[in-house]
């Protein structure tokens, strides 16, 4: 399934590169929390990946802000939740991985282990990321494994939102990247069919009905394009819109004609089947789908057509509400009921595992991380 997203622009640095840093024994063991052990290399993986967080949330915050753009940010001088910068990097790095060792810790109790697709899925984003990052964690000690471990083990609990949008604007992606997968295992053995928690079919229709709506999409951007561009796409979609409202085509003969003006010239675009039109899935505030227009396409009738004029005059959008019950591949999408299951218990489970996670024992090894050190983490211009 696809997700309709409105992702916030923000300019930030898309290369990193970490000059300065000690060097550590291979397999050295820097943090023990509870009995789950991280070496040298994943601590520092952490760290970086702290690091990048804390300047994604002082950019958010500054963007908002009316001063001097031509001032660099001096990131060091700057609080995060009332802490130094610092102190925030260094403190989050240990709370994510006790985050990971908690849910790990808990998989390991009851005898769960990661899905193959769960694993394949870490493994491509793993891959995608290094291929943009591998400038910021190679020449540091930090080997495409570990990096690709650290992207399977990680979970994160609370809003993430700012980071996902810092990693979404530097290498194009859009939308919940990093999957916490050892954290969705452990909630859909206690949430799931037979769990302990079970949430009942019904209970998940529910709210599948109340807070999520199926639709098929065509979305152009109108990035690059001149006035008289912009209103020749707006009408070609309008006439969309009319064609299938008069029911003269269906929306496969129309994706078959926005295919074609996707393609360059010369160039023979293969037209979609039926089983090529996929749901676009829309949520409600607070949910993992959130979108902005929840209400606006809730409140069609099944199979209306509207035509949607994205804000800042960014683009167009078709938009055809379907039934979300009658597509059996939606409710029967394991992910999309981990995502229900969420909406339901996920404050209730996140508060749970909190608690759990701060009751377990954190044993920093100094002598392996004080070599590590926040300041010692440069940041060169952006590349143009």
């Amino acid at each position: 399934m696809k997700t309709f997203k409105k992702v916030a622009a923000i300019v930030l640095a898309i290369f990193m590169l970490l000059s300065v840093c000690g060097c550590h024994k291979k397999d050295e063991i820097a943090v023990k929390i509870g009995d789950v052990e991280f070496t040298s290399a994943y601590y520092q993986c952490a760290l970086i990946h702290a690091d990048m967080h804390a300047r994604a949330k002082v950019d958010a915050a500054k963007a908002s802000e009316t001063t001097d753009t031509a001032t660099a940010t001096d990131y060091y001088a700057e609080k995060i939740d009332k802490k130094s910068y610092t102190d925030w990097v260094k403190d989050t790095a240990i709370k994510n991985l006790r985050d990971i060792a908690a849910f790990k810790t808990l998989c390991k109790e009851n005898k769960l282990v990661l899905t193959e697709d769960a694993q394949n899925t870490a493994k491509q984003y793993a891959s995608a990321f290094w291929s943009s990052f591998s400038v910021l964690f190679e020449p540091n000690g930090v080997s495409e494994a570990t990096f690709t471990k650290y992207i399977e083990d990680y979970a994160f609990i609370g809003d993430d939102s700012v980071l996902q949008t810092f990693i979404s604007s530097s290498l194009g992606y859009s939308g919940n990247l990093y999957t916490s997968y050892y954290e969705n295992r452990y909630f859909d053995f206690v949430y799931g069919a037979s769990g302990k928690k079970e949430i009942k079919e019904e209970d998940l229709k529910s709210v599948m009905n109340e807070k999520f709506v199926s639709v098929n999409l065509i979305s152009i951007s109108y990035d690059g394009l001149e006035d008289a561009d912009k209103q020749a796409k707006a009408d070609l979609v309008n006439g969309w819109a009319e064609a299938l409202t008069k029911k003269t085509k269906t929306f496969l003969q129309v994706y078959n004609e926005y295919l074609k003006t996707q393609g360059t010239d010369g160039q023979e675009v293969q037209e979609a089947t039926e089983e090529d039109i996929q749901p676009y899935i829309l949520g409600a505030e607070g949910t993992e789908y959130a979108s902005e227009r929840f209400d606006e396409v809730k409140a069609l009738a099944t199979d209306e057509v509207k035509v949607i004029n994205e804000d800042d005059d960014a683009g167009v959008s078709l938009v055809v509400k379907k039934d979300i019950n009658a597509d059996e591949n939606i409710f029967s999408n394991d992910s999309f009921k981990t995502t229900l299951r969420r909406t339901i218990k996920g404050e209730e489970f996140e508060k749970d595992m909190e608690a759990y996670a701060k009751a377990l024992k954190v044993k920093e090894i100094k002598s392996a991380t004080k070599q590590f050190k926040v300041k010692e983490i440069e940041y060169p211009q952006a590349q143009g």
